[in-house]
């Protein structure tokens, strides 16, 4: 039979409801002053506007007409604006950063569509809503939304024009002495670039009439347009603290760590690895016959590990963190003194390979309650598909497995075990025995014959017969069809043809080498794990059904007999294992049946603190790379992210107090250590994209390199830069093809070729000593002083300042006539009443 996945859940815990409630409370208070003021500016140039005489010059005219534009656009800023901090700031929580552009996009394009509505140009139009998504779904340019010319026959452009002039009219205080008359043209513009565009609606040839100072009136005729200011608007608050917790790390890759075909590296010390732009979420790939060694320190991966065909990795004295490790075939994993940290699953897919743990396993992805069907990747297991494949626990310290296993097939959801360490064959013990089928139905069953195919399946399962009854749910089984190739493989069932009345694969051969399996269906994870512990535990069996009659007590054993050998006849076939642990492990989940309901047990809110702590510390290396200071065992655990980020202030209070980890995007550790303005000025005043000093009073060097971000291929490569020791800064991707010791940080992807070594000598203490000693000295090669401006700028720990890329005003002074543009305007002419718009 092909492989049978088993998969996990992971886990994502939140910041409490208070704070939640409370950072939203204050950010509304804050967006409303901000507004206000901005309104305060529109209402006093209105007053200064509408004098007490009620005569208007020209200027003033068009002013007024400004002004009552500056009213609507306000109104719509204010919504849009406080709309999306609500949104963001209540949704917030532990591991969810907020995408800026994102945020100003949407808050960009809700600010349009209120301005639309509120002008009400698309009032009594068809699809008015599908007229406003399309003009939003245009490219920079500029889209005609009316053009009229007194033709009664446009009855919808008519509407437009009306509504435009209707609107300006209902915002101006006195239609008497000032009135919009017409205009010509209105127009939808688009500027700026994907994803961050903005959005204006242009108007020409706009005719005013107003009561001049001689008593009589006049008109004057503009051109204009009404919409926000190109500006990025800056929800994050991301004045970020910078730290120095890189420096003891040899490599960070925020696009992944990876090792070529056949090569083998070491990475001495300690190394992030990022997913990047990863769609499949991998941080560290180990290509096919390539091997790592790690040894020392954090290794942290932002996503999974993937250990490709005949790979091996070895880790050594090492804190490992990632979200799953992934096997392949004939790979080797050897790990000693080490602590793994897993946010979801180990999977050995691959055959013949073989994983070694000596040291502590932390699975700790952990969910309450009965999701597993719905969730079945919040959930940290240990699981052997392949033939032929062990994992061995030697030496253990802690142990944890805060998840169970899963049987996912290609059709459906996935099908919850009772156990957190799982190999392939266990899916027997979860399968309706062939004792308690009736009429001829058979389990598994040819995809043909199976009740998906309408033909009817049975089985009798009730309390005389079946020993675990009471644990099952009243539909007491389940179904799940498993589509096989001509190879045995499973297949991804979206690539397959299904005919679209029966929905049943078209396939003969397929169809022919597929199964529906028939699972027992328990009442919660309770009832799913405490019948788990009773077919692989004797003890546990017998006194489950002691008080029994000695016939069912019988049969009892005899089906589980029959259960457990099922298990076994298709062990022999795999020669997979799991050995060192054993359903009875201290930490295994598999192990706590003494809770049901809500109610938790001691070993499960054991179980729960651990998940707690090291999702806690997991956040906080994949955003700054902090070492936490309690210590690594049960007394050291960290109980909430105030509790973390208090103990990490306590580092260097003069820096960090003010330290707020929700500041930092989780997963851009470049950008949270590097400010990449200050490689802009930085690199300003040089030729080319490098800047390189053998400076530092250590006697190392340093390069900063700005790479062609447009160009993923283009990379920087560590023999170029003239030394092999110290601290090497890029924009792009790096090739480590000589040893190295020191610092590398890559906003890329970093590649160590075959046979070179990753070192680092620098601890926080003597990095800071050596920058800082070179950039307090005078430079010797110049002349000049060295004024703590140029290597020291590009780094967040001595340079927090942040600036907008896209403009230099800000919310807090911003007025309406930042909101509204007119020009030409000139003196109207009564022949020029219908004349056509002109172009700008």
């Amino acid at each position: 039979m092909g492989k049978v996945l088993f998969k996990g859940k992971k886990n994502n815990s939140g910041s409490t409801i208070v704070i939640v409630l409370l950072m939203t409370s204050f950010v509304l208070i804050l967006s409303t002053l901000i507004t206000t003021t901005t309104m305060i500016n529109l209402r006093m140039k209105m007053a200064s506007s509408q004098s007490t005489k009620s005569f208007y010059t020209a200027e003033q005219a068009v002013d007024e007409v400004r002004a009552a534009l500056g009213v609507i656009s306000v109104e719509c800023f204010n919504t849009a604006y406080e709309e999306e901090l609500t949104k963001l700031y209540s949704t917030n929580s532990t591991g969810t950063t907020i995408n800026n552009k994102e945020a100003n996009q949407q808050m960009r394009q809700k600010y349009t569509k209120d301005l639309l509505n509120k002008m009400q140009l698309f009032e009594g139009v068809p699809s008015s809503d599908a007229k406003i998504a399309f003009y939003l779904g245009q490219p920079a340019g500029s889209f005609t939304i009316a053009n009229w010319n007194a033709d009664d026959t446009k009855a919808d452009e008519k509407k437009i024009y009306t509504s435009f002039v209707d609107t300006l009219n209902n915002y101006i205080e006195d239609n008497t002495k000032l009135s919009v008359e017409k205009v010509t043209k209105i127009t939808f513009d688009v500027s700026g670039v994907s994803p961050l565009y903005s959005y204006a609606i242009g108007f020409y040839d706009c005719v005013v009439k107003y009561l001049d100072n001689s008593g009589n009136y006049s008109y004057i005729t503009f051109n204009g347009a009404v919409g926000m200011p190109d500006i990025e608007i800056d929800f994050k608050n991301d004045d970020k603290v910078g730290t120095l917790c890189f420096a003891d790390y040899s490599l960070v890759g925020n696009g992944g760590i990876i090792l070529p075909k056949n090569a083998s590296a070491t990475i001495s010390g300690s190394a992030y690895a990022g997913t990047g732009a990863s769609a499949k979420g991998t941080a560290l790939t180990i290509n096919d016959g390539a091997s790592l060694t790690m040894g020392g320190g954090y290794f942290v991966c932002g996503g999974n590990i993937e250990a490709d065909n005949n790979s091996g990795l070895s880790v050594n004295n090492t804190s490992l963190w990632a979200k799953n490790i992934n096997v392949s075939d004939g790979v080797t994993i050897n790990s000693n003194a080490a602590s793994f940290n897993l946010q979801d699953d180990l999977t050995v897919d691959g055959e013949n390979s073989e994983v070694n743990i000596n040291g502590s396993f932390f699975g700790f992805g952990y969910e309450e309650g009965n999701l597993a069907k719905q969730r079945p990747n919040y959930s940290s297991a240990i699981i052997v598909n392949g033939l032929n494949s062990h994992i061995t626990f030697g030496t253990l310290g802690q142990l944890y497995v805060a998840g169970r296993a899963y049987i996912k097939f290609s059709d459906d959801r996935a099908y919850a075990t009772g156990e957190s360490s799982a190999v392939n064959i266990n899916q027997e013990i979860y399968m309706i025995p062939a004792k308690l089928l009736t009429n001829g139905s058979k389990n598994p069953s040819a995809l043909n014959d199976s009740a998906a195919s309408g033909v009817k399946f049975t089985c009798d399962i009730n309390e005389n017969n079946f020993f675990a009854y009471d644990l099952l749910a009243d539909e007491k089984y389940e179904s799940r069809n498993a589509y096989f190739d001509t190879d045995g493989n499973l297949v991804d069932e979206s690539t397959l043809e299904t005919d679209s009345t029966t929905h049943l694969i078209t396939d003969a051969n397929i169809r022919a080498n597929s199964k529906t399996y028939y699972y027992f269906k328990f009442k919660d994870d309770y009832a799913r794990n405490k019948y788990a512990n009773l077919i692989l535990d004797d003890t546990e069996f017998e006194s489950y059904i002691s008080g029994k009659s000695d016939d069912y007590k019988e049969n009892a054993r005899k089906l589980r007999k029959q259960i457990i050998a099922a298990k076994d006849s298709f062990k022999g076939l795999t020669n997979s294992s799991i050995t060192g642990v054993s359903i009875n492990t201290p930490g295994a989940f598999s192990q706590i049946t003494s809770s049901s309901g809500s109610t938790l047990s001691a070993a499960e809110l054991k179980i729960k603190a651990a998940s707690t702590d090291r999702a806690l510390r997991y956040d906080v290396l994949n955003k700054i790379l902090a070492n936490p200071l309690k210590s690594d065992e049960e007394s050291g655990w960290y109980t909430s992210r105030a509790d973390l980020q208090n103990d990490l202030s306590s580092r260097n209070p003069a820096k960090y107090s003010s330290i707020n980890l929700s500041n930092y995007t989780l997963g851009d550790v470049f950008g949270n250590i590097i400010n990449e303005e200050g490689i802009e000025e930085l690199l300003r005043s040089g030729a080319g994209p490098t800047y390189s000093y053998p400076r530092f009073t250590d006697g190392s060097h340093y390069a900063v390199y700005k790479l062609n971000s447009a160009d993923p291929t283009e990379t920087l490569k560590i023999s170029t830069v003239g030394f092999a020791s110290g601290l090497v800064v890029c924009t792009g991707n790096v090739d480590v093809d000589v040893d190295f010791s020191g610092v590398i940080l890559a906003k890329g992807k970093v590649t160590v070729e075959s046979g070179c070594t990753v070192s680092n000598g620098y601890t926080e203490t003597s990095f800071k000593t050596a920058m800082e000693g070179w950039m307090n000295s005078a430079n010797e090669a110049d002349g000049t002083l060295r004024n703590g401006y140029d290597i020291g700028h590009i780094f967040r720990f001595y340079n927090s300042k942040t600036t907008t890329t896209s403009g230099t005003l800000t919310v807090d002074k911003m007025t309406y006539r930042d909101m509204v543009r007119v020009d030409k305007w000139r003196k109207y002419e009564e022949e020029e009443a219908y004349s056509t718009a002109t172009t700008e």
